[in-house]
């Protein structure tokens, strides 16, 4: 899987076939990104789906069904500017904007990398919401799936729309999008572009 990100310089990120955790991508800074813009270039041969799931409808899940897990996710946590530079840095995993809307910060394995690098485990407390924030994403009746054809764009607000991505395989002869061969007519792996924005402030 070749990702091209955009955002904090142009990136190739190569990653593996397996299928990904439902996350947010605003982890990397304390500021959230607005919008997230991901599109195909190149699907997979087979799988690769996208996974979606509506931030909103998980929080008033929580609210309704396990409110203490909404305080406990509204508290510090430990996160790394991962990929920008070797620092770390605290913040919620659950706010609110002016109007009151929920807007989350979520992706488990940074989360937990980032703890460990600081030296300060997660509560008990903290690891129950995390794997009951987990468990409500994962609920059937929130997800949305579809898989992206070349040239779609799927266009979410960060904070407020859950993505993830099912495992994948590309054609056994398949060559990475930026390595074709002149002249070679061979497939391309699965490729998507990703673009993270952040609005002007007015």
């Amino acid at each position: 899987d070749l990702v091209r990100s955009r955002g904090l310089g142009d990136v190739y990120r190569r990653r593996t076939h397996e299928g990904g955790d439902v996350h947010t991508d605003n982890v990397n800074i304390p500021s959230l990104w607005d919008y997230l813009v991901f599109g195909c270039t190149v699907p997979a041969a087979v799988g690769g789906w996208n996974v979606i799931v509506s931030g909103h409808a998980v929080y008033h899940y929580l609210v309704n069904n396990m409110p203490e897990a909404v305080n406990v996710l509204s508290g510090d946590y430990w996160w790394e500017y991962r990929g920008i530079k070797d620092d770390t840095y605290r913040a919620p995993g659950l706010t609110y904007d002016v109007r009151g809307e929920p807007h989350f910060r979520y992706l488990r394995t940074y989360l937990e990398d980032a703890h460990q690098k600081v030296g300060e485990p997660m509560s008990d407390r903290q690891m129950w919401a995390i794997n009951v924030l987990d468990a409500v994403i994962e609920l059937p009746e929130l997800q949305f799936s579809r898989r992206l054809q070349v040239g779609e764009i799927l266009i979410t607000h960060d904070s407020q729309i859950f993505h993830g991505r099912t495992s994948f395989a590309d054609l056994i002869d398949a060559q990475p999008v930026d390595g074709q061969t002149n002249g070679v007519d061979a497939p391309i792996r699965r490729t998507m572009e990703r673009t993270w924005v952040q609005k002007r402030p007015r």
